[in-house]
């Protein structure tokens, strides 16, 4: 990479300069070539001060990048900024890298999204590539997997794939009744998602950019791929962020180079055990209850008979 990476990468940032700087240094490692900057407008003159400050540090590119810079007057919220500006992304990019400030990716997530957006760009099965993998008790067999819902803490799409994403909350009863219907996940994964869409309607909130992308390729079919290793930091948990206030337990953000050349899986297929391990360590109360229910049913169907 040090004739430089030619991928798109998005860096979506806001009131962090700690964050922004360690940004910047792996940009600068890489010598990324074309970057968009998207940031939203202030809420107070705090705000205001360190944005200033974060867009300080990305002036201080020194290599040859195209920038161009997507930044609101106003603050829009983290949800509708982020969506607004990916949209402006994919009318102008077939493919992008997708990056938040508090997501620090180590060097070989770059080749590796690079390689798997180039193989994958015309099978509208995959939806996107993830590089955060937090289950370490579990080893993959090959380079990287397949699962319905990875993380997008760090991540990588197409035009393809963004642009036919819905407004889940706009139909809302369709989707309800699809999630209900949706066989390539299990009834905690099921529970999770229709819970998680009522919560939202009843308190008549914006459903999170990222839940929306990711719901709607669920209920599309579509998988995502995950690596074998974690590839992401994500360094953001504190009382000023936005959705991740408090830490998930367990949660390592320990990265770890991924090894080239990858390894591809023999076909596209989901890994069902890798995938109930990651929902059972972001959601273990609701996994275990779900768990506990089916195996009462279990019990009473076999006395009843």
């Amino acid at each position: 990479m040090n004739n430089g990476f030619n991928v798109p990468i998005v860096i979506i940032f806001f009131n962090r300069p700690d964050a922004v700087r360690k940004q910047f240094e792996v940009m600068r490692e890489i010598r990324c070539r074309k970057l968009y900057l998207i940031a939203d407008g202030p809420r107070n003159q705090e705000d205001s001060r360190k944005l200033d400050e974060c867009k300080r540090i990305w002036q201080q590119i020194d290599w040859e990048c195209d920038i161009e810079t997507v930044y609101e007057g106003e603050n829009l919220g983290c949800d509708i900024r982020i969506k607004t500006g990916l949209d402006l992304v994919f009318q102008q990019e077939e493919q992008a890298i997708i990056l938040e400030d508090d997501c620090i990716a180590d060097k070989s997530f770059f080749p590796y999204c690079r390689y798997l957006l180039d193989k994958y760009k015309a099978n509208e099965s995959i939806s996107y590539i993830a590089g955060s993998n937090q289950i370490r008790d579990y080893r993959m067999q090959y380079s990287y997997d397949y699962i319905m819902c990875a993380w997008t803490w760090g991540w990588a799409t197409w035009r393809r794939a963004w642009q036919t994403q819905t407004d889940i909350m706009a139909s809302y009863d369709r989707s309800y009744q699809m999630l209900h219907e949706a066989k390539q996940l299990s009834c905690a994964e099921r529970r999770n998602k229709i819970n998680l869409l009522g919560s939202y309607r009843k308190s008549a909130q914006m459903l999170p950019w990222d839940y929306n992308f990711i719901i709607s390729m669920t209920l599309q079919g579509k998988v995502s791929v995950v690596p074998c290793s974690n590839l992401i930091d994500n360094c953001g948990f504190s009382a000023d962020a936005t959705h991740t206030q408090d830490s998930i337990e367990g949660y390592n953000g320990k990265t770890e180079e991924i090894r080239f050349p990858l390894i591809d899986p023999p076909e596209v297929k989901v890994n069902r055990k890798y995938q109930e391990k990651s929902f059972r360590f972001l959601c273990p109360s609701l996994w275990t209850k779900v768990r506990d229910k089916e195996r009462w049913k279990r019990l009473l169907r076999r006395v009843w008979k």
